[in-house]
């Protein structure tokens, strides 16, 4: 009894002293922490577009259309000049099918608009339990596959501004929310990145926008910042973790046995739940420290071979008998290392449409394109489009035709531009990350 008080209480000491370190540092811990919500009424967009979701008449809006569909290493296909547009399954869509669908739902989809004109920043009510987010997360991945096949559809029937303004509402989607401190949503806010960088692409490949046009486009692209948003939903995600914690510490506190001394097992319990408080916390710490590396300049590679390197660790303590010491982090703790390389890739392929709407500005404007992407600035961009891999400028180069774009990759090496992947992908369809570079797609005018 005496050595388990003694561990108990050592337990107690180490967790209060990290607590206190880490408050030290300006780290958040509980919702007490989190600063005050910039909106003050809940989210009644957010209700206002899960119902609008909800009411579609027709789910042939509701498809993940492949779109800057890699034909080749270093090209993709034009999904709106095609006879048929494909989803990702490999299934043929009909563009009428599509365009009854989208008019049988017109109202629904002006309830959508109207929900995305102002997306609120956060949850607002939600911030006094951490818990009860309402994430929607079906809600938001429909209305972006909708909005993307409204943009689609509207390109192909040359309906060009109506494009625009649907890509403009597929950047304020991935605005909702963005503010808050919950890793989900802002994995949901990387997907919807994504969807609306693939839909940039597409867009691009319409010839005759204006200046005006491809500026606004510009600003939507500039809107978000993956990286950062990613670096607040790990905290976010640390103050669930830690609400959990305090939940089971005050269960555990509670005398079922009145007029009885507090039983071995139950003090035993409290050490072992003190030891995996403390466990959490440094493990989450441990990953949040990493990421913001990325932040400080650290290229990726480095950054992802210490987050590997703490899953690998995390992978051995679950295998062992000690994960039965350390229950609710083997629940708790998230596998991010994935999600973090997702985060730095969509935000290094946002740099990368971010240039390539300012090469087509520069074009429109000097009737070339310029030498280098020096040349952007500060007339067209404001500072110089990062790679997030390697911490340095976006490749560039002109061509005869066209240009070059491209990030340096996973592993960190510029290969010149060299889109094709190190290794045979054998079955695997090739996706722009599988080359030795990131290369910008050229629009592939006749499929091989």
């Amino acid at each position: 009894m005496t050595a388990i008080y003694v561990r108990r209480r050592g337990h107690q000491n180490e967790l209060a002293s990290y607590k206190a370190e880490l408050r030290s540092k300006g780290e958040l811990l509980t919702l007490g922490d989190l600063p005050p919500p910039v909106c003050t009424n809940g989210n009644p967009n957010l209700a206002k577009l899960t119902n609008a979701v909800a009411k579609l008449h027709s789910r042939k809006t509701d498809v993940d259309f492949a779109m800057m569909k890699s034909t080749r290493p270093g090209f993709a296909r034009i999904a709106w000049l095609q006879d048929e547009l494909v989803d990702h399954s490999g299934s043929t869509n009909d563009w009428e099918d599509l365009a009854q669908s989208l008019i049988e739902n017109t109202a629904e989809l002006r309830s959508i608009r109207q929900s995305l004109e102002k997306p609120e920043p956060d949850t607002g009510w939600c911030r006094t339990n951490i818990f009860d987010l309402p994430r929607a997360l079906v809600a938001r991945r429909s209305t972006a596959r909708c909005l993307a096949a409204a943009t689609l559809s509207a390109l192909h029937e040359k309906q060009f501004l109506s494009a625009l303004e649907n890509l403009h509402l597929i950047f304020q989607l991935a605005r909702v929310q963005k503010d808050d401190f919950d890793f989900i949503n802002q994995m949901i806010c990387v997907a919807v990145v994504n969807s609306a960088i693939s839909v940039t692409w597409e867009a691009l490949q319409h010839a005759d926008w204006s200046d005006d046009q491809m500026m606004r486009l510009q600003n939507d692209l500039s809107s978000i910042n993956l990286v950062e948003a990613f670096e607040k939903g790990l905290v976010g995600d640390r103050i669930l973790g830690n609400e959990a914690f305090q939940s089971m510490n005050r269960l555990n506190q509670t005398n079922f046995f009145v007029d009885l001394p507090r039983p071995i097992l139950v003090t035993g319990l409290n050490g072992i739940f003190k030891d995996d408080e403390l466990y959490y916390l440094k493990a989450t710490q441990q990953r949040i420290e990493c990421f913001r590396l990325v932040l400080k300049g650290t290229p990726w590679p480095k950054v992802k071979q210490t987050l590997e390197e703490g899953a690998i660790h995390h992978r051995e303590l679950s295998s062992s008998y000690r994960r039965y010491l350390h229950l609710l982090s083997m629940v708790m703790i998230p596998q991010t290392q994935l999600a973090a390389q997702k985060a730095v890739q969509v935000e290094t392929q946002r740099q990368m449409a971010l240039a390539a709407v300012a090469l087509k500005r520069y074009q429109l404007r000097h009737s070339k394109l310029p030498f280098d992407l020096a040349s952007l600035v500060p007339e067209f961009l404001s500072e110089l489009p990062r790679d997030w891999i390697d911490q340095k400028p976006i490749k560039y180069r002109p061509t005869a035709t066209s240009f070059v774009l491209y990030s340096v990759g996973e592993d960190g090496l510029d290969d010149g531009g060299n889109p094709n992947p190190p290794a045979p992908l054998g079955k695997k369809e090739y996706e722009l990350w599988d080359g030795k570079d990131a290369v910008w797609p050229a629009a592939e005018l006749k499929t091989p």
